[in-house]
């Protein structure tokens, strides 16, 4: 017997929490990463915040443990977005399997992590600037 695939149509949007710090905004997503239909509430709101031009957005990892290609994908349309409107987009506290998915595509030159979001909002707030170079 062939196995067969089961999209689910109605899956819940991700849960995550929005908060500010210092003037940053902070996302913190809780569950896995998985892709379009399920992450598109998350991604709207960042990409309308990176929109309004604070100093930085962070992306709080703390809670997920996983992401598929297609999540990756639209944190790549954030950070280019983020980039094309002198937003820096930061990673926080990433999981290993994150870590490693972010380390093997070679995103991770792009995609920083910062450790902690004590640690970014005090880079992103600092005077000297972060570098947020553009994919090329």
């Amino acid at each position: 017997m062939a196995a067969a695939w089961v999209v689910a149509t109605d899956t819940p949007p991700m849960e995550y929490e929005k908060t500010e710090i210092s003037g940053i905004p902070v996302f913190s997503p809780r569950g896995d990463l998985l892709g379009d239909r399920e992450n598109q509430n998350l991604h709207e709101e960042v990409l309308n915040t990176i929109q309004n031009e604070p100093a930085a957005v962070i992306l709080n990892l703390a809670d997920v443990r996983f992401m598929v290609s297609a999540a990756l994908g639209l944190m790549i349309g954030e950070y280019l977005q983020a980039t094309e409107n002198g937003v820096k987009l930061m990673l926080t506290n990433l999981q290993d399997r994150v870590r490693e998915l972010l380390y093997i595509t070679r995103l991770d030159a792009y995609l920083k992590d910062y450790g902690t979001v004590e640690k970014a909002v005090a880079a992103a707030t600092a005077t000297d600037s972060v570098d947020n170079s553009t994919l090329e």
